[in-house]
This record gives structure tokens, C-alpha cells and sequence, in this order.
């Protein structure tokens, strides 16, 4: 009962503006936690980005192997999203996914060139910080992002999803692929905001693997929309 009611003050704090002490509370009782999650974040996106600009294309050329390596993604996020698997072993499969990615990212140097690549991972850098500043804010003025508004981002990215396989079959509508991509980083920059203001309101600073997987998947996918409509432009 007593952890109960010390749980029930910190969202009571969290559901009003907070004043300058309590914003300092706050980032005390996150600040190892927030270093963790950005520790592995950046390791994990080093390795899919140094993986995808050093491997030969040529291993995902096999249209077998892409199929693998797609359904060996699929069954990494579901081990990590729904079983409980100690930390260490989530870290190794975490970074196995960013190992996949980076392979199938190494298609990304066929079609397009590097200023654009450049141009995406600056624009990425950009995304993040300022919709990571937002979602902090957010918590400071007492505004919470519930399970309906990430049941709604959910519904919104599976459409995204359907909408992007149909795209496969319509190679030749340009525009058709430049309003997906955009509406792809609107998606996943309200994810930003959305995952940052779920992190702030955890009353739980263990599970670092799950909320640095969570601002990897949209970064990786800012990416991919950005190099997409780039290359459409």
C-alpha cells in the first residue's frame, strides 16, 4: 500500500505544470535511466549505419536471403516486445536487429547519393531533438500521452503500412510516394513525442533495452523517409 501511494504522488506531480524544482526532481530520478537509453541508442545506430555503408549489397541480392533477413527482424521485435528476457540477452538481440537493418540499409547507397544521405541523417538529428524537447515540455506543463493516443499513432502506422505495400506496385507514381513519405515523419516524429513522454511518466528505470528500441525504430524509420522522398524529389 505504501508503494501504491508513493506512486499515486509522482503521477499526481506529473498531472499538473510542474515548477522548477520538481522539473529538477524529475530529471535526478531519470538522469541514469536517460543516459542509459542514449548509451545503446547511439551504440545501436552506429552499428546499423557502420554495417550499412561497409558491406557489399551484394549479400541481400538473393531474393531468399532479403526474406530472411525481413522475417528475422519481425521475430526479434516480437521476442523483445512480448517475452521477458533478461537484459542482456534483449542487448544481444537488440543488436543483432541493428545488424539486419544495417544490411538491408546497404541497399540504400544503389539508389541514391550520398548528399542526400547526408542531407537525411542531419534532417533526422533535427527531428529527434526538436520533437525530444517537445515531448519534455509536454510532461512540464502536465500533459500526458495515455494508451488511446498510442492506440491511435498504432492504428495511423498500420494504415501507413498497407498504404506503403500497395506503393510497391506503383513504381511509376512519384507523388504517390512522396505524400507516404511525409506523412512517415509526421507519424514518426509524434512517435518521438510520444515515446519521450512515455519515458518521463515510467515510475520503472530498468528496462532501458525497450525505450531505446522504441527511439531506434523511429529514427531508423525518419531515415528511411527522409532518403525516400528525397530520392522522389
Amino acid at each position: 500500500m505504501e508503494n501504491l501511494s508513493i506512486y499515486n504522488k509522482k503521477k499526481a506531480k506529473i498531472n499538473k505544470k510542474l515548477n522548477f524544482k520538481e522539473i529538477i526532481s524529475l530529471f535526478n530520478d531519470k538522469k541514469v535511466f536517460l543516459l542509459k537509453i542514449f548509451s545503446n541508442l547511439i551504440f545501436q545506430i552506429l552499428v546499423t549505419f557502420v554495417i550499412a555503408f561497409k558491406i557489399n549489397t551484394d549479400i541481400i541480392d538473393n531474393n531468399v536471403t532479403f526474406i530472411l533477413l525481413i522475417l528475422s527482424l519481425f521475430i526479434i521485435i516480437f521476442l523483445l516486445s512480448v517475452i521477458q528476457i533478461h537484459p542482456f540477452l534483449k542487448f544481444i538481440l537488440f543488436t543483432l536487429f541493428s545488424t539486419i537493418t544495417g544490411i538491408l540499409f546497404s541497399k540504400v547507397k544503389e539508389y541514391t547519393s550520398r548528399d542526400i544521405i547526408k542531407t537525411s541523417l542531419l534532417g533526422v538529428l533535427g527531428i529527434f531533438v526538436s520533437m525530444f524537447l517537445f515531448g519534455i515540455l509536454l510532461i512540464i506543463f502536465g500533459i500526458q500521452l495515455g494508451y488511446k493516443f498510442g492506440l491511435i499513432l498504432l492504428y495511423l502506422l498500420l494504415i501507413l503500412i498497407i498504404c506503403t505495400i500497395v506503393s510497391i506496385f506503383m513504381n511509376k507514381f512519384k507523388i504517390y510516394h512522396k505524400i507516404l513519405a511525409i506523412v512517415g515523419l509526421i507519424i514518426f516524429s509524434i512517435y518521438i513525442i510520444y515515446d519521450t513522454n512515455q519515458i518521463l511518466q515510467r515510475t520503472n528505470n530498468d528496462d532501458y533495452i525497450s525505450a531505446s528500441l522504441d527511439y531506434y525504430l523511429d529514427i531508423i524509420n525518419l531515415f528511411n523517409n527522409l532518403v525516400t522522398y528525397q530520392s522522389f524529389f
